[in-house]
């Protein structure tokens, strides 16, 4: 961990080049994105959604990415005080500069940004830079709350902070993930719940949608309960005052839409969020994220970058994966799965090498079956090998040759 975080740059780089439009419409025409069909209490396996689901699941991956794409171009960066920095604009900064400006999906309306307020130095008032973390969109009755993965140096901190934490201010049981906590706390605050009050409570959503990728994923799933919590209290509440006025109010339902989760919180914290959100966990079999932290304990580390010692003694932390999960494997990817199967013959502490096609580019490729998506980022092998239509993943397995060390298993 220590020669990942000395290589990270505190400010990220400005990638909005990279941006590709998000498909408008399923293969069979239906406008995207669609409602997620109500799998609460959740199972533990969801796979069997995908055809219905993945166009929907797509769109928000694909804005996920776009959102990441441009959030660096516009990062403020200099040094004062904190008290002139702000954690939310309305609707989104623009860029003077064309070729930086956000592919926002189009047709929605910009509520707001959230930024992760963030410092690159110890000292209070020293230099500091943020950066928008989510994106509040809103367009008939679906509101949509987009939250990315990482990209900078306090994001990584944040990411590597998996002590416990009760997280009063979010209202979540058990115990969580501190780093995610952390940033959740700030989304909420800062602009998801002055979004649900407008555009659920007073309005006509429906239907909130809140999606991430890794970091952002942790971050999404956590916001998503403390949402469909509030939701579910404002509803109740009203309920008992006028029954005339709760009907919207009670069908408000939550989906987190969760690409390469990791874990969250303990056994306590997962059992309410499968119960009370309506949550999709899809996770490529040989991305290493979402086993992290571990499960059912991981260790607790006192001598590291962010220390992470257990105030009880016991040496560990206690984490369980969520429900509603949708494993994909190399058979279910559209082009080259044979390629897609060599990550097995890989060891997990390899997999680094990787990580752009186990962790980015195969949730592309999966999702690309649902829609109609010529860059699916589905090949991995030279162009002089067959099997394969498309864009190239550049993460590609043929960079490496195959290790000696058993599969990587995955549990199906």
């Amino acid at each position: 961990m220590e020669d990942a975080l000395q290589g990270l740059s505190a400010s990220p780089v400005c990638s909005a080049d990279r941006q590709i439009p998000a498909a408008a419409v399923s293969l069979n025409g239906t406008a995207l994105p669609f409602p997620l069909s109500d799998q609460r209490p959740l199972p533990a396996n969801l796979l069997h959604l995908a055809p219905q689901e993945g166009a929907s699941m797509h769109w928000h991956y694909r804005s996920l990415q776009n959102f990441g794409h441009w959030s660096s171009c516009v990062s403020k960066n200099g040094s004062g005080s904190r008290s002139t920095r702000t954690s939310v604009t309305r609707g989104y900064p623009k860029s003077s500069n064309a070729s930086e400006a956000w592919l926002k999906p189009a047709g929605w309306k910009s509520v707001s940004t959230l930024w992760l307020q963030s410092s690159n130095s110890k000292a209070a008032d020293a230099a500091w830079f943020d950066t928008p973390f989510a994106a509040v969109l809103v367009k008939d009755s679906i509101l949509t709350v987009l939250v990315r993965g990482s990209k900078t140096l306090t994001d990584w901190l944040a990411d590597f902070d998996y002590r416990h934490s009760s997280s009063s201010s979010l209202g979540l049981p058990g115990k969580v993930h501190a780093g995610f906590a952390g940033i959740a706390e700030q989304l909420w605050a800062g602009g998801v719940r002055a979004a649900l009050e407008k555009y659920v409570l007073a309005g006509n959503v429906s239907t909130v949608q809140i999606s991430g990728h890794s970091l952002g994923a942790g971050v999404a799933a956590l916001l998503a309960y403390t949402a469909q919590a509030y939701i579910d209290q404002k509803a109740s509440s009203s309920s008992s005052s006028s029954s005339s006025s709760s009907s919207s109010q009670a069908a408000a339902k939550v989906d987190a839409l969760l690409f390469a989760p990791p874990n969250v919180g303990n056994s306590e914290f997962v059992r309410a969020f499968n119960t009370r959100v309506n949550a999709r966990k899809v996770q490529f079999a040989y991305d290493v994220v979402p086993s992290v932290p571990c499960s059912p304990s991981m260790a607790a580390c006192p001598d590291t970058s962010v220390p992470t010692n257990n105030p009880n003694g016991s040496g560990i932390w206690q984490y369980t994966s969520i429900g509603g999960s949708m494993m994909i494997t190399p058979a279910s990817m559209p082009y080259q799965a044979g390629s897609w199967a060599r990550f097995g013959k890989v060891h997990p502490c390899k997999m680094q090498h990787f990580i752009t096609a186990t962790h980015v580019c195969s949730y592309t490729c999966f999702l690309s079956r649902f829609v109609a998506e010529p860059h699916n980022s589905c090949l991995l092998l030279d162009k002089v090998v067959a099997g394969g239509e498309g864009t190239y993943c550049a993460g590609s397995i043929a960079t490496f040759p195959d290790t000696q060390s058993p599969p990587y298993p995955y549990k199906a």
